[in-house]
């Protein structure tokens, strides 16, 4: 098991990725401009803080801030699905289902369209294909990693 469980107590077995999806489409729900200045606030104070350690001039912040914000959303979005890819095949290794792999990406792919569906009506928000590519490819990312670990306690 990669959580260390040899059966999952009850209680595990749906809450964690429907309580991680939630989080998802609570996240999702935010208007553009209040998801954009928390996920910018955060980057500015991480910025200040690696600043800080390392005594580098802060006259620069705000274009590192403007520079990284895309691509540390983009990553974020990556991540999410890198969780609710490994929490959607945790919870079906609970169950003697074949083709685990592929419901699972399945799963979250639907999950990953629908939340972009949803968006369409949230105010400053859009539909962005590229947005499913990236969360697709976080959880393509946990698929592997977990193949790899399952063929290493095979080989063991």
């Amino acid at each position: 098991s990669l959580i260390g469980f040899r059966e999952k107590p009850p209680f595990l077995r749906v809450d964690f990725y429907f309580f991680w999806m939630i989080l998802i489409y609570t996240l999702s729900n935010q208007t553009g401009d209040i998801s954009g200045g928390n996920s910018e606030g955060i980057i500015k104070k991480t910025i200040e803080i690696i600043y800080s350690i390392f005594n580098l001039p802060k006259d620069n912040i705000s274009e590192v801030v403007q520079i990284l914000h895309n691509p540390i959303r983009e990553l974020a979005y990556a991540f999410e699905y890198f969780v609710l890819g490994f929490l959607v095949f945790k919870n079906l290794e609970n169950f003697n289902i074949k083709n685990k792999y592929i419901l699972t990406l399945l799963f979250c792919f639907i999950c990953a369209s629908l939340d972009e569906v949803h968006q369409l009506f949230v105010s400053g928000r859009a539909f962005q294909m590229f947005d499913i590519i990236i969360d697709t490819l976080g959880l393509c990312l946990m698929l592997i990693f977990i193949k790899i670990y399952k063929k290493k306690l095979m080989l063991k």
